[in-house]
């Protein structure tokens, strides 16, 4: 195993954590709080320790963080607000950087989540960077936000 982890591209690399992490952020309806506990301390290995985000506007929370801390920190305020979050991520293209050691995503994330009466999609860029502690997202910006008319 140790040796197809090695010969994976970064593209396959960043494509699987992208995968793990909209799993990491989703919530069934009977995830309990050992569940959860668990989603949140798994969180913020998917960042680095100076990660920026800027999500834009949200009305139920901050939408710019500084810091793994301080991300890790909302993300378990609102997972334990949260009864139920599916979160699906697609349109992903990943463009890895001549040296193999940062990487610029886009992708789309659909989330379901029980506090709000339409799916959010938001458009994002994800800059990847690598580590000694392997890949890890170092900024996230939103492009741009709909509400999926149903």
């Amino acid at each position: 195993m140790l040796g197809q982890a090695l010969l994976r591209s970064p593209e396959q690399v960043i494509r699987r954590k992208i995968d793990r992490l909209m799993l990491t952020v989703s919530l069934k309806s009977d995830d309990g709080n050992l569940t959860k506990a668990a989603k949140i301390n798994r969180f913020g290995d998917f960042f680095t320790r100076d990660v920026k985000v800027n999500l834009g506007d949200i009305r139920w929370t901050s939408s710019v963080f500084n810091g793994r801390a301080e991300l890790r920190d909302a993300f378990k305020n609102t997972v334990m607000r949260l009864k139920f979050a599916d979160v699906q991520a697609s349109d992903i293209t990943i463009e890895v950087a001549k040296n193999s050691l940062s990487a610029r995503v886009q992708l789309l994330v659909e989330a379901a989540i029980d506090i709000e009466e339409r799916p959010l999609r938001w458009n994002l860029q994800l800059n990847y960077e690598k580590t000694e502690e392997g890949w890890r997202i170092r900024r996230v910006r939103r492009e741009s936000v709909f509400r999926q008319q149903i």
